[in-house]
């Protein structure tokens, strides 16, 4: 049995000169216990105590009870109310919508049955009325793009994907001719295989062998090329294929687009514009003035952002060369050389097309111009178009 022994502490620990580590005023004095006199609790205190705590778990369950019955059992006496405390409205004639089955417009006639509710001249008939259906606004709109998009993959997912089904189609068909369902297929001969498949036949006749196996494999390629020749669209629906894109692009909606030319004499360049337009299906104008051009375009939004990229980066508007070698220098009116650029004014929404085809215009005086814009009811381009500066915000170029 181990018993525990209590060192005494040496006397060289208690020594501040012997043990630097030791402070004889941290000295810890010994622990008195303080008296405690008997007190008596004074008699019912526990009782209430007690007390106090049913009443409060009765009206804890009582709670619970009035919200699992949903309502509460309130006695009479508890609910004794004042007629002063209650204000009472005064009771109308006639409410505005009994009026019209009421002949006295008061409510004696329901007691003695004058209501017109059931007479011939009454206004309720057991006929129902359907409100004619009227399409909010922009609908169009609102439906082409509430079109569920389908999950953008990426090159290697598609690729993934398309083999998973492949290899599906391809189970299900050796299934089928499990079950005797298809024929099987015939053997797909090569000349690298011909030996492995064909094997005796091949070794007693190659000659023979070898022609018709050149003849398979010209065959099969020539039933791919069928293939991809049935799947090719025609020029008709390669026409109305983009007809198609183009309506569902403006079902979304109406975009113009405001582009101010430094100059637009170039023949190159002026028929990229026209062209592109044209192709693109979009509508508007162009309006040549001496100092500088305009040019206005409205159509769907991919095709006014194909636009957008040809104005303001394919274009070379800085490049003058004809195709015959010359160059074409823009001059100001003073005669001094002008830096040609292309910038984009505005862009933004409309509810309906303001032209209906893209054409040319050129004017020399600004009544002839207004007179123009006036026939469209667009004269505001050109007001944005003569105060906009180049370092407007709005009509900074911006990185396509």
């Amino acid at each position: 049995k181990k018993e525990l022994k209590l060192l005494d502490v040496p006397e060289d620990f208690v020594d501040p000169e012997k043990n630097p580590y030791f402070d004889p005023n941290l000295s810890a004095a010994p622990r008195e216990r303080k008296s405690r006199p008997l007190r008596f609790a004074p008699k019912g205190k526990f009782k209430s105590i007690a007390n106090q705590v049913r009443a409060e778990q009765r009206v804890e369950q009582l709670k619970k009870d009035i919200e699992q019955s949903g309502q509460a059992n309130v006695q009479e006496e508890d609910l004794q109310v004042k007629d002063g405390f209650v204000k009472h409205e005064p009771l109308k004639g006639v409410e505005w919508w009994d009026a019209a089955f009421l002949p006295n417009k008061t409510y004696d006639d329901y007691a003695q049955g004058l209501c017109k509710i059931e007479t011939e001249d009454s206004l309720i008939t057991h006929y129902i009325q359907h409100p004619v259906p009227i399409e909010p606004p922009n609908e169009a709109a609102h439906a082409a793009s509430a079109k569920p998009r389908p999950l953008m993959l990426t090159t290697k997912e598609r690729k993934k994907l398309r083999r998973q089904k492949r290899r599906e189609l391809l189970k299900e068909k050796q299934d089928k001719i499990r079950l005797g369902l298809l024929p099987p297929d015939a053997p797909k001969v090569k000349l690298a295989n011909m030996m492995r498949v064909l094997g005796q036949e091949a070794v007693l006749n190659p000659t023979e062998v070898e022609m018709k196996v050149r003849q398979q494999v010209a065959a099969r390629l020539q039933g791919h090329l069928d293939m991809n020749a049935e799947r090719k669209l025609t020029h008709e629906e390669k026409k109305a294929k983009e007809a198609k894109k183009k309506e569902e692009d403006l079902a979304k909606g109406i975009h113009v687009s405001l582009y101010k030319i430094n100059d637009l004499s170039h023949p190159q360049k002026k028929f990229k514009v026209d062209k592109n337009a044209e192709q693109l299906g979009l509508t508007g104008i162009v309006l040549m003035y001496p100092t500088f051009t305009i040019v206005v375009v409205e159509g769907g939004g991919k095709a006014i952002n194909q636009y957008k990229k040809l104005m303001l980066r394919r274009i070379d508007w800085t490049d003058n060369t004809r195709l015959d070698g010359s160059e074409v220098t823009a001059a100001s009116e003073n005669g001094a050389t002008i830096d040609n650029k292309c910038l984009l004014v505005w862009e933004g929404q409309l509810r309906e097309r303001q032209f209906k085809t893209f054409r040319f215009f050129k004017c020399r005086t600004d009544a002839q111009l207004k007179e123009t814009l006036a026939r469209f009811g667009v004269q505001h381009y050109w007001d944005q178009a003569l105060a906009f500066k180049e370092d407007d915000m709005l009509g900074a170029q911006v990185t396509l």
